[in-house]
């Protein structure tokens, strides 16, 4: 069955409830990532990179609540979730590890956007 269009109204409480999902999913995939890969890490090292992927994720969702029209949040949000995948390289499992080593560069893409975006357009990007 076909999805009927979002009216206006229904289009900024959809966003709005995405946004506010995702700053717990942001939290819980950050701890996840680190708990696979608590082997390979110490606990000092481990802090670092939640506190990194968590930054990330929360100026995103700040900038992108508070200028929804500019799409920088959106991308730091990106990069946010990006950087806990390259995490999953140094777990036990196989799998996981393959996976994580394939994705541990995919921040620097949006990352590299809001750079790139930056300079093109001068000093400022909305």
């Amino acid at each position: 069955m076909p999805s009927l269009p979002l009216s206006p109204d229904g289009q900024a409480s959809a966003v709005l409830r995405l946004r506010q999902a995702l700053l717990p999913a942001g939290i819980a995939f950050g701890i996840g990532a680190e708990w696979f890969a608590r082997s390979a890490q110490t606990l000092p090292m481990a802090g670092a990179d939640l506190a990194v992927g968590w930054t990330f994720i929360a100026c995103g969702l700040i900038g992108w609540s508070r200028r929804p029209q500019s799409r920088v949040g959106v991308l730091f949000t990106a990069v946010g979730f990006a950087w806990f995948l390259g995490t999953f390289a140094d777990t036990d499992i196989p799998v996981m590890a393959t996976l994580g080593a394939a994705l541990l560069t995919l921040h620097r893409g949006p990352s590299s956007v809001r750079f790139l975006a930056t300079r093109a357009a001068g000093s400022r990007v909305d």
